[in-house]
C-alpha cells in the first residue's frame, strides 16, 4: 500500500515540477525580451525629443545636455542580451545595435568639441541605425 501510495505521489509531482521548470523557463525568456524593449524604449525616450524638437530647430543646447544619456543607453542596448524571439535575426540586431551604438558614440564626440554640422550629422546616422533596429524588433 505504501509503495502504491509513493508511485500515485510521484506520478502526480512529475508533470508539476515539469510545469514549474519550463515556467521558470518562459520567465526567463520574458525577462530578457522585456529588458532588452526597455533598453530600445528607453534609447527611444531620448533620441524622440531630439529628432522632433531639437534637430528641426537646431538647438545645440539640447543635443549637447542629453548626448551623455543616449550614449548610455545605447551602450545598454547593444549590451543586453536578445531574446530568442529573435534568434533568426540575432546577427542582424547585433549588427545594428553595435553600429547604433558606435554612431552615437560619434555624436558624443561631435557634442563635445566638434562643428555643429558635425553634431546634426552624427545624431541623424544614429537616429536612422535605431530605426533600422527598430523596425526589426518592433515588427516581430
Amino acid at each position: 500500500m505504501k509503495k502504491w501510495l509513493c508511485w500515485m505521489l510521484m506520478a502526480m509531482l512529475i508533470p508539476t515540477l515539469a510545469c514549474q521548470k519550463q515556467s521558470e523557463t518562459e520567465q526567463a525568456s520574458a525577462t530578457t525580451e522585456n529588458s532588452f524593449l526597455k533598453a530600445m524604449d528607453e534609447y527611444h525616450r531620448v533620441l524622440r525629443p531630439l529628432m522632433h524638437q531639437a534637430l528641426p530647430n537646431q538647438d545645440v543646447a539640447a543635443f549637447k545636455a542629453n548626448a551623455s544619456a543616449l550614449l548610455q543607453c545605447a551602450e545598454t542596448v547593444a549590451t543586453t542580451d536578445i531574446p530568442e524571439k529573435f534568434a533568426a535575426q540575432k546577427a542582424q540586431i547585433d549588427s545594428l545595435a553595435d553600429a547604433m551604438l558606435a554612431k552615437t558614440r560619434l555624436f558624443y564626440d561631435a557634442c563635445q568639441g566638434g562643428a555643429d554640422a558635425e553634431m546634426f550629422n552624427q545624431f541623424s546616422a544614429a537616429h536612422e541605425d535605431y530605426e533600422a533596429l527598430a523596425d526589426i524588433v518592433y515588427k516581430l
